[in-house]
């Protein structure tokens, strides 16, 4: 009797704690089919189920990312980086934080991220061309921005002169 009971602990326990992947999962078969607020309910169950909560930052910064929500993207992405120990995941993560800072044109953030995925995986092709971007993009901001003060004083100047 009492091996019986251990199983059948061991049962539940186990299909508790597969309760949170199965809302993950869920979740991510709602986005990929577009239904976004489906998977976000899906998402925040598995968060108040205890789910792996790196997982669930990251399918959710996706979520966001894929709804034009930059900010709250860049904010689930650091979430879920502050859990993650595998490289590999890092790498993802910090290629995808670094997307929606390159969205957002903050491509001095979106650099040391493509930089920082790039060093746990060195072989990332997609983070390579990403980078390369980025840092024409900031290049061409820089030099937009030495030439508007100019434009600035030459429009004041043409001012005072009316």
């Amino acid at each position: 009797m009492i091996i019986l009971r251990a199983a059948v602990f061991l049962l539940c326990a186990i299909s508790l704690s597969a309760t949170p992947w199965r809302e993950v999962k869920r979740g991510n078969i709602a986005a990929d089919s577009g239904k976004i607020d489906v998977a976000q309910q899906h998402y925040l169950r598995a968060l108040e189920q205890g789910g792996d909560t790196n997982v669930v930052e990251y399918n959710v910064g996706n979520l966001l990312y894929s709804r034009g929500n930059f900010e709250k993207a860049q904010e689930a992405f650091m979430a879920s980086l502050d859990t993650t120990f595998s490289r590999e995941a890092q790498s993802e993560i910090l290629y995808n934080l670094g997307n929606s800072y390159f969205q957002s044109q903050q491509f001095e953030p979106a650099i040391k991220a493509y930089i920082e995925s790039l060093r746990r995986d060195p072989d990332d092709i997609d983070a390579k061309r990403n980078l390369e971007m980025a840092l024409r993009m900031l290049q061409q901001q820089e030099e937009q921005q030495k030439q508007e003060p100019g434009e600035d004083q030459q429009d004041q100047e043409e001012q005072q002169e009316q």
